[in-house]
């Protein structure tokens, strides 16, 4: 039994203090009688860790936690695993729509990178649904000790050029309420890459966030060509390795097989995953967590915060203003165009039967999305079978057909967005 430290009792007393009062309307003796696994040793030292163990301000941390988790998961699934059978059993729509994904290998200081991807948005899911995907993503980076101690890097990519037209300034101002004054994570580096056409729109709550959080330099804004944005963020401790081939590196991310990955380890997603406790003392800059999001918006036009924004030579204009890059789609992206003018992709990565099924839905615009998937190769057991909905019928790799449905409407939408891109 791991032995409690004078911080740590230090916090027991101050939650009971709280609990006593009648403070959040008894939130914490509700969840730590429904939830006893999320107040054992490893989970309270995540909140100190991330309020540099003063025990006051941990307390109150996980005091807004448990009141926003209430809120956002509402009474019936608060208090359940935060597993994809349980708590998030209403997201597949968001889980599969890869706006929130996490890369399979650490940076050089061994911190966890998510991605996001602001152009992946979809009215088909609210807002909430989205949010309640990031609370499941940041829990899983908590399951990592060294990601406890010494935070973790964000990483934005939209990998199209549409405008997140569904991401409103309420999601950003929750979602960096999330990072930044409940979840016991520290955000150590946010790199935008290849910002889409509302960098202008999101930057400045995310200025005033980073500013709140003492993280001057530790923004950074990359426009250019793939090499260039990949040697950046080498720069930086992110190798290209550790990147996904959509942005140019070299780890292939196929996000229906890491959600089945995850439901395997979830199990029946009744259970909850314990926390190893393990102590590990980073040296480095103490982030501050004071951001009020009732005042954020008011504050946008007022914050300042150093980005260092690193664009390429052919991007830079002689004003010295930022622009993207002017390179050719053909260096940006590596492709090269065959005798027809159609952009072609060596060594295109990926399951062969999904690429299949894009080919063949492209191809024959009034075949099912069940039709294509079958022609590429898939075969879902159950499939036809009265009574069976979409979301119980799986493939031989255990993905249900309803992620697969998702997963090729996506590429396909993507497929005709370059198509539309080509011919701009």
């Amino acid at each position: 039994m791991t032995a409690r430290t004078p911080a740590l009792n230090q916090l027991e007393k101050d939650l009971i203090n709280i609990a006593t009062s009648g403070r959040g309307e008894g939130i914490i003796s509700r969840a730590s009688e429904a939830c006893p696994q999320l107040f054992d040793v490893a989970h309270q030292t995540a909140f100190l860790q991330a309020e540099d163990y003063n025990s006051g301000a941990a307390a109150e941390r996980i005091l807004r936690y448990w009141e926003e988790r209430t809120k956002l998961f509402g009474e019936n699934h608060a208090f359940l695993p935060l597993s994809q059978r349980a708590a998030l059993s209403n997201d597949d729509i968001a889980l599969t729509s890869g706006v929130f994904q996490l890369l399979p290998q650490k940076d050089s200081a061994g911190r966890m990178l998510m991605m996001f991807d602001p152009s992946q948005f979809s009215s088909d899911c609210s807002s909430d649904s989205m949010l309640r995907v990031l609370w499941y993503m940041m829990h899983i980076i908590l399951e990592d000790p060294i990601s406890r101690g010494n935070g973790f890097v964000l990483i934005v990519h939209p990998t199209t050029n549409d405008s997140a037209k569904t991401m409103n300034l309420e999601f950003i101002f929750r979602g960096i309420s999330f990072i930044g004054d409940i979840m016991p994570l520290k955000l150590r580096g946010l790199h935008i890459c290849h910002p889409c056409t509302t960098y202008t729109y999101y930057m400045p709550a995310i200025k005033l966030a980073c500013h709140k959080r003492n993280m001057h330099g530790r923004i950074f804004v990359h426009i250019g060509t793939n090499e260039h944005v990949l040697q950046r963020m080498s720069e930086n401790g992110i190798p290209s390795e550790c990147l996904p081939s959509d942005l140019g590196g070299g780890a292939y991310i196929d996000h229906f097989i890491w959600l089945s990955d995850r439901r395997t380890i979830e199990g029946d997603g009744l259970t909850f995953i314990p926390l190893v406790h393990q102590e590990i003392v980073f040296s480095g800059d103490k982030v501050t967590n004071d951001l009020n999001c009732s005042t954020l918006e008011g504050k946008l036009a007022s914050s300042t915060v150093e980005v260092r924004e690193t664009v390429s030579p052919l991007s830079e204009k002689s004003t010295g203003e930022l622009s993207h890059s002017t390179t050719s789609k053909e260096s940006q992206v590596g492709t090269k165009l065959g005798a027809k003018g159609k952009a072609k992709r060596p060594g295109r990565k990926g399951d062969v039967r999904m690429h299949r099924a894009v080919d063949y839905k492209m191809e024959n615009k009034d075949a099912s999305l069940v039709d294509a998937l079958t022609h590429g190769g898939f075969e879902f057991e159950g499939l036809g079978t009265n009574g069976k909905a979409h979301h119980e019928v799986f493939d031989q790799d255990g993905i249900s057909l309803l992620q697969r449905k998702n997963q090729l409407l996506r590429r396909v939408r993507n497929e005709k967005r370059k198509l539309g891109d080509d011919d701009n």
